[in-house]
């Protein structure tokens, strides 16, 4: 009843916003001005705002973000920007897939080396690694006297320590990867079991 009350008022010529304000009493289902592209869209929205001309009001359409009514404000010609305009962009994409694809087989090899039961110093022979040695964490992160272990690792700290306190003793994760780029094998020396003293 809301985006039928909002397009007539449209269709009366009140803008979109103040028809938005005058029917659920605030701007809060209102979005500006925002450009796409056809597949950006949801499926419900595609062919009838692409098919509608510029000025057109179109809708409600339905979508899982519920009843939707657009003005199309403008138009643009699809265009094909110049390889010269491009070619650093896909330069750097291009890089970005290399970088990717070889961690990628980094992260392999120290699985198929760790799993095949190689120590972490064997694992250094072939993949260079820098092994970071944490006494004593607790399950909050900490030592027992409450001093942080993981402050290099805080974006990822929660998925280190669940990884971290789902091992047995002598076991290593698979490579994990952490949110800024680094990737961490987690191996457990020790279990000390919970002491209340």
């Amino acid at each position: 009843e809301n985006a039928l009350a909002v397009l007539e008022k449209a269709k009366e010529g009140t803008a979109l916003q103040k028809a938005v304000r005058s029917v659920t009493g605030g701007t809060g289902p209102f979005r500006d001005t925002i450009d796409f592209q056809k597949e950006g869209l949801p499926e419900a929205l595609r062919e009838p705002v692409f098919s509608a001309n510029k000025d057109e009001i179109v809708g409600p359409l339905q979508t899982p973000l519920g009843y939707h009514v657009m003005k199309i404000v403008d138009i643009k010609a699809p265009r094909t920007r110049p390889y010269d305009e491009v070619k650093n962009q896909i330069k750097a994409e291009l890089n970005q897939i290399k970088i990717a694809d070889q961690q990628f087989e980094l992260a392999n090899s120290v699985d198929d080396l760790l799993a095949g039961g190689a120590t972490l110093a064997e694992v250094n022979e072939q993949v260079p690694i820098k092994e970071d040695l944490v006494l004593n964490i607790t399950s909050f992160g900490s030592d027992p006297d409450g001093k942080d272990l993981l402050s290099d690792y805080a974006e990822d700290r929660d998925a280190i320590l669940e990884l971290a306190f789902s091992l047995f003793e002598a076991e290593f994760s698979p490579v994990m990867e952490l949110s800024d780029g680094r990737m961490v094998v987690i191996g457990i020396d020790k279990i000390n079991e919970e002491s209340f003293i």
